[in-house]
């Protein structure tokens, strides 16, 4: 086939500015500015912090987001931007586990104390 790509040597995916897979992540979270996209078609299109669950995603690639989530800083946990999203989520998720699993991954010291 003269179309066919050698996957074996291929570099599937490259950083792209918008927005992917922001839901819920944080605010100035990278997801809100940045997202993988493919380079061959448009069959997905991937959130920075997918990197890890697709292993046929191209170690350059990976690489480029780690360090983009690297450099995040988490905002100031009381800051009013931070508290509105904490709300959000803890609603989103009805005020289970689910939703302070959520928090704490990016807040790990957080306490629910809405409830």
């Amino acid at each position: 086939m003269a179309n066919k790509v050698d996957t074996a040597t291929s570099n599937w995916g490259t950083i792209a500015e918008g927005s992917m897979c922001s839901f819920l992540e944080p605010p100035t979270h990278p997801s809100y500015k940045f997202y993988i996209k493919p380079v061959y078609g448009n069959k997905f299109c991937l959130s920075l912090n997918a990197i890890d669950d697709n292993a046929w995603l191209d170690d350059e690639c990976k690489e480029k987001a780690r360090t983009i989530l690297k450099e995040w800083k988490t905002p100031p946990i009381r800051s009013k931007a931070v508290q509105d999203w904490i709300k959000e989520v803890m609603t989103y998720y009805e005020g289970t586990e689910m939703g302070l699993s959520h928090v704490r991954k990016y807040y790990p010291g957080f306490k629910n104390d809405r409830t």
